[in-house]
């Protein structure tokens, strides 16, 4: 059951891409510019994890998305926004599913941290769209994934 009373930027949200679990937060909290973190998971095994930059602008808030490749360049998506109430709370961002599959259908590959070795018949990461709230950070424990 996720948790409403999360203090901010501490929230755990999760997503599915492809039948996997793809796990974000907010490892240092909210600001105009966060870090965020994406983790792909299977089971209860990390696979990745994808470190990005959400920026919001002053005045009318407007966030986007800026995911790094591994030729230098960043996959940019807009839209990022928290909705909903409660424990019904999700974190979306408008075009990420359909950005983060495009590009990489041209071969810009997201740059990410591989555990283990990574497989060489591994699928492009392709973020999902829409992440629900499925719980609170506790202290430093979210580094080690899906506490």
């Amino acid at each position: 059951m996720a948790q409403a009373d999360c203090p901010s930027g501490k929230e755990i949200w999760a997503g599915d891409s492809d039948g996997k679990n793809v796990v974000a937060y907010y490892p240092d909290g909210i600001s105009s510019t966060s870090d965020i973190v994406f983790e792909g998971w299977e089971g209860k095994k990390i696979g990745w994890r994808v470190r990005a930059t959400v920026e919001c602008s002053n005045g009318i808030v407007i966030c986007g998305l800026s995911i790094p490749t591994v030729d230098g360049r960043f996959i940019e998506a807009a839209d990022a926004e928290e909705v909903g109430s409660g424990e019904k709370r999700f974190l979306v961002f408008a075009s990420l599913q359909q950005t983060t599959a495009r590009e990489q259908m041209f071969g810009i590959e997201i740059a990410a941290q591989w555990f283990g070795k990574k497989p060489t018949d591994a699928p492009a990461i392709v973020l999902p769209s829409q992440f629900g709230l499925v719980g609170c950070q506790k202290g430093d424990e979210m580094e080690a994934g899906t506490k």
